[in-house]
């Protein structure tokens, strides 16, 4: 009697163990350390600035309609016949859309080469409005800069992966992986990898979704290019193996605890 006691004791405490571990972890709650009413000081936005490859959309208005026409790039039209062959047409169009070279330049009418590189698109408004009223080539332009190409990228445990732009030239990383689907309930909230490269260098910062210090992270707010990756808990990573899964079905040790049970009353009856 007293070998199946003890070897009943034994079996239930490895059951209650292994029932214990294949729990769902309850520790998935964002911004955990937060408290209703408490302020917080806001951290500074950080800007997004130009960089090489990336393309902008400049507008100059001014009072004279054909003066703000000097600002904008003649661009051959492309055309395609019936036979599916391209071409270009001698009507030239319009544009105001401007890609950064290598060197951080791009190619202005009128004012020529224009270094913008590191600079926010308000900054560069500002600089082309200065260079234009210094010239005398207008006494009251407005110029409109925005960015048109930039995107980053989620990957990993949530619910839409894939590529998105930046709106506004702004985006959080709370937002952007609310923009998608949020993360799975296998993702790892402590911790959060955002991939940045910049000035040919690639940095990698660890952000804990749990804590409101992620408010002070470099990696608050995204840059263009930035890779959000969220990795799998140990739960998700279990499930790579077939075996190993089965084994941590919280059901299978349901029914062996139930099994336990019932041979425990049977020999203490």
């Amino acid at each position: 009697m007293n070998l199946f006691k003890s070897t009943f004791a034994v079996m239930a405490a490895l059951a209650a163990i292994i029932l214990a571990s294949c729990s769902t972890p309850k520790n998935i709650a964002y911004l955990q350390d937060t408290t209703v009413g408490v302020t917080q000081t806001a951290t500074q936005q950080s800007n997004i600035v130009a960089r090489p490859g990336d393309r902008l959309m400049i507008m100059v208005n001014c009072s004279d309609p054909k003066t703000a026409a000097m600002f904008s790039l003649l661009v051959p039209q492309r055309s395609v016949n019936n036979l599916g062959e391209g071409g270009l047409e001698n009507n030239n169009v319009r544009t105001s859309d401007y890609e950064i070279d290598s060197n951080g330049n791009i190619d202005f009418p009128v004012l020529g080469t224009i270094h913008i590189a590191g600079l926010t698109s308000q900054q560069i408004a500002e600089k082309i409005r200065k260079e234009i009223v210094s010239r005398q080539l207008a006494k009251d332009p407005v110029v409109v800069v925005d960015f048109t190409n930039i995107h980053y990228s989620v990957l990993g445990e949530v619910n839409n992966p894939g590529r998105y732009v930046i709106d506004n030239n702004r985006v959080t990383l709370l937002e952007a992986l609310a923009t998608a689907g949020d993360m799975t309930i296998f993702g790892r909230r402590e911790n959060v990898k955002v991939i940045r490269e910049q000035d040919g260098q690639r940095m990698t910062y660890s952000v804990d979704l749990r804590s409101s210090n992620l408010y002070d992270s470099p990696a608050y707010y995204l840059q263009q290019n930035d890779v959000v990756y969220v990795e799998p808990n140990q739960a998700r990573a279990g499930q790579s193996s077939v075996n190993e899964n089965q084994w941590k079905q919280p059901g299978l040790w349901i029914s062996i605890a139930s099994f336990l049970t019932t041979i425990g009353v049977l020999i203490f009856k």
